[in-house]
Formats: structure tokens, C-alpha cells, sequence
């Protein structure tokens, strides 16, 4: 059991290790990837578009919102490496930027559809400032606006 339980902590300890060597492995070979985990922004698909059309970049989820700590680390240390080299290969932060338009992006097109059903900024109300939903959020949505409101979302925003 003794012998066990070191296998576990030593495996545990790699997560890191994997990721920096990953990262490394995939820039030698000229892919440049960003992970990612738990629950995605509204506006990921875009982000993932204009990250893999403008850089050649690709966007990884790699996990939904339940993950191990071995994946964070993993996760954290891929994308230190490969973040650190996109940024000196095009000179300034491309994934803040590109998140910060795809935000936009999206930001920009919910109002319309909620003027459509007389309703404004439709589940805007639900979204922090990094465009995940929050819980506070969620639930005032749900009180507020109308199952065919969602329907309409749902249909124009597919995850």
C-alpha cells in the first residue's frame, strides 16, 4: 500500500510536466493551441474563430466545469508555454484581444434579437464581466424573461 500511495503523489506531481513538455512538443512541430476548461463564455465559438483565422491558433476544451487538480495543472502549464510563445511570436496579447472582440462580437448581436420579442439585452442579465453566467444571474433571467425568448436564443447561439 506504502508503494501505492507514492504512485499516486508521484503521478500526481507530472501534471505540470505533461503539460510544459505537450506544449513544447506541439510548438516544435508549428501548432500553436490554447486549452481550456469549465463552463465556456457565450461567445467561445468566436473567439475559437477568429483565434485559428487571424494566428493559426487553435482553441482545446479539454473538460466541462468538473475537473481534477492534475488537469488544472496540466491545463495551466500547457497554456504558459504556449501562450509565452504566441506572445513572442506576434508581439502582444492576441488572446485578450480576441476575447475582448468576440465578447463584443456577441454583445453586439443579443440586442437585436431582443428587440424582436420586446424584450432588450435578452440574457445579458445573466452574464459577469468574462461573459460566463453566474448563479444570481441565471435566476433572474429564469424570472424574467420567457421560455420562447430562450427558445429564440438557443437557436441563434447553439453551444
Amino acid at each position: 500500500m506504502v508503494g501505492l500511495g507514492g504512485f499516486s503523489a508521484c503521478m500526481v506531481a507530472f501534471g505540470p510536466v505533461r503539460g510544459y513538455l505537450t506544449a513544447e512538443f506541439d510548438l516544435q512541430r508549428g501548432q500553436y493551441a490554447v486549452l481550456a476548461y469549465g463552463l465556456p463564455p457565450f461567445w467561445q465559438r468566436e473567439y475559437a474563430r477568429l483565434l485559428h483565422e487571424r494566428y493559426g491558433i487553435q482553441y482545446r476544451p479539454v473538460a466541462g466545469c468538473l475537473v481534477s487538480q492534475d488537469l488544472v495543472w496540466y491545463v495551466d502549464a500547457y497554456n504558459h508555454v504556449s501562450t509565452a510563445a504566441a506572445g513572442r511570436r506576434f508581439g502582444h496579447d492576441i488572446f485578450k484581444e480576441t476575447a475582448d472582440e468576440a465578447a463584443k462580437n456577441f454583445r453586439a448581436s443579443v440586442p437585436a434579437i431582443g428587440r424582436v420579442h420586446g424584450q432588450e439585452h435578452l440574457t445579458m442579465s445573466a452574464l459577469n464581466p468574462e461573459g460566463h453566467c453566474d448563479g444570481a444571474g441565471v435566476r433572474k433571467n429564469i424570472r424574467s424573461h420567457t421560455t420562447k425568448l430562450a427558445m429564440a436564443m438557443s437557436a441563434r447561439f447553439p453551444l
